[in-house]
């Protein structure tokens, strides 16, 4: 066991020293410095004399794994994912060295435990603290001091964005709490600075439309800053409340024993990620997440125009068949639906460019069975679209 300045052992684990000057989460230009309070007193694992072995998490902390085990859909993949992503958060503040980590989206039946695992295991875990940054996200409000002062940032299931300007003001912001360290820092009453943060950003929500529109899109910007969970009804009947937050509370120090001591499945682990963690988005989600975008309004467009265009009504010159698939790049795609099709095409596809249509059709591509696939490409993105496929999912 290495054993680095300002740390100790006690009880067979490495304790930093909690009283020396913490530089990784002060503010700049300030006077004097804030620290994220979230990742000041993280969860203190069991010590060495309360386990005779290792920790066993259907013996040591039965409740908390039983939850997670039974309604976490996606099978080991998923719930090593939130392991693994769970102790790189857990390590980076038990030992003050806070890391990047993606925003965590959990979504499921009513009921289920998903606001339960986000405010009664990761956020204790990771210091006790937490706050709400929706109004912050979709711009409803400019200042953030009560956002940096906690380790958790937890949006459960309350709001959605009202519409396409606050969801596209929130996404942007999302996507820098996942990949940067330095934030604008908003205190009332008090002169702009800079700070770091890197601590969580989880949100919850039920499967109902309302819901359903915190989800961001999946696409080439997003997708190693987000982690989907899809979860399903518990597997029997929660006990009252109270009990379950007592036995929880319990359980926290063998998990947080348990953290320690996991060792990272290597089909989780992604070294080219500043997250450490792979990227995963269960299919629901991706399928539930493409439906509140413009990807979901791309597929509409495309099924008009295979309905409407020349190109699938007239035969090959060549083959003298129906042409089975299209294949050509998202500028290409643009032009041949405007000049193939009526006026009103190009009146649809006005809000659109270039950059929008190959973002929707990388974010399409990435689910199956939905008649667009992403062909390998250096210089050019090309993609191949699937008439029957596409007719077929309409159907």
């Amino acid at each position: 066991m290495e054993v680095m300045e300002n740390e100790t052992v006690k009880d067979g684990i490495i304790v930093p020293d909690r009283n020396i000057v913490l530089p990784a989460q002060t503010v700049s230009h300030m006077t004097p410095p804030v620290l994220v309070e979230g990742f000041e007193v993280p969860m203190i694992p069991v010590p060495d004399y309360l386990v005779t072995k290792h920790i066993h998490p259907g013996v040591h902390w039965p409740l908390a794994w039983s939850i997670i085990e039974s309604t976490y859909l996606g099978g080991r993949l998923a719930r090593d994912t939130l392991y693994a992503w769970l102790k790189v958060a857990y390590m980076g503040a038990y030992y003050y060295e806070p890391c990047f980590g993606q925003v965590v989206f959990i979504f499921g039946p009513a009921q289920n435990g998903k606001t339960l695992v986000c405010n009664r295991i990761i956020v204790p875990l990771l210091g006790g603290k937490q706050a709400n940054p929706y109004d912050y996200l979709v711009g409803k409000t400019t200042f953030n001091e009560e956002i940096f002062s906690a380790g958790v940032l937890a949006i459960n299931d309350e709001e959605s964005p009202a519409d396409l300007r606050a969801k596209n003001t929130m996404l942007q912001k999302l996507k820098g709490f996942a990949a940067n360290g330095r934030h604008a820092y908003s205190p009332k009453h008090l002169p702009r600075a800079t700070t770091e943060w890197r601590g969580r950003l989880v949100i919850t929500g039920n499967e109902d439309p309302n819901s359903l529109r915190m989800l961001v899109e999946i696409n080439d910007n997003t997708v190693d800053k987000v982690l989907m969970f899809a979860t399903q009804k518990y597997c029997t009947h929660f006990p009252s409340m109270g009990i379950v937050e007592r036995q929880i509370a319990k359980e926290l120090p063998y998990l947080a024993r348990w953290l320690l001591e996991l060792e990272y499945p290597s089909y989780v682990m992604d070294p080219a990620n500043r997250c450490q963690v792979r990227s995963y988005q269960h299919p629901k989600m991706l399928a539930w997440s493409s439906q509140q975008e413009r990807s979901f309004t791309l597929i509409e467009l495309i099924r008009r125009w295979i309905d409407e265009g020349a190109y699938w009504k007239n035969p090959d010159i060549v083959t003298g068949k129906m042409n089975p698939t299209w294949t050509g790049s998202p500028t290409d795609l643009m032009g041949v639906m405007i000049t193939d099709t009526d006026k009103s095409m190009e009146i649809l596809l006005k809000d659109w460019n270039a950059d929008k249509v190959s973002a929707s059709l990388g974010s399409i591509s990435r689910q199956p069975n939905l008649g667009i696939e992403a062909l390998p490409g250096k210089k050019q993105r090309k993609f191949l679209i699937n008439r029957e496929v596409i007719e077929r999912e309409e159907d």
